[in-house]
């Protein structure tokens, strides 16, 4: 069975709600599996641990893999840099378009002015 990290935007809240479900949590709980814990972020229940972090607290994980994280937050091939060709390909395609539409207009608008003096 998993024992997880949790990442939530309001970790106090969570951790409220599972001690009213019935965890153990912080320094009267014992971790088993996730020693690596602060005490302030581990609950305990029957079936299992998790330890809770806040999303300002995504670096100090002990068990998930931030590359996880990147990945889930930012999916391959959104951006140039994220190690996918077509990503990178699809961002080069649509610059040279935006340069190729802007010298046009550019062209165009002086072509514009030009035949009104």
């Amino acid at each position: 069975m998993a024992m997880p990290e949790l990442i939530t935007e309001h970790p106090g809240v969570l951790r409220h709600k599972l001690e009213a479900a019935g965890a153990e949590c912080g320094e009267e709980a014992e971790p088993r599996v996730l020693v690596d814990c602060p005490p302030e972020r581990f609950c305990s229940l029957p079936e299992g641990e998790v330890c809770i972090y806040g999303i300002e607290e995504i670096s100090d994980m002990a068990v998930t893999d931030i590359r996880l994280v990147r990945d889930a937050a930012c999916p391959p091939g959104l951006l140039p840099w994220s190690g996918e060709p077509q990503g990178a390909a699809v961002w080069a395609f649509t610059l040279a378009l935006a340069l190729w539409l802007g010298s046009w207009s550019g062209r165009a608008r002086a072509r514009g002015e030009q035949g009104k003096t």
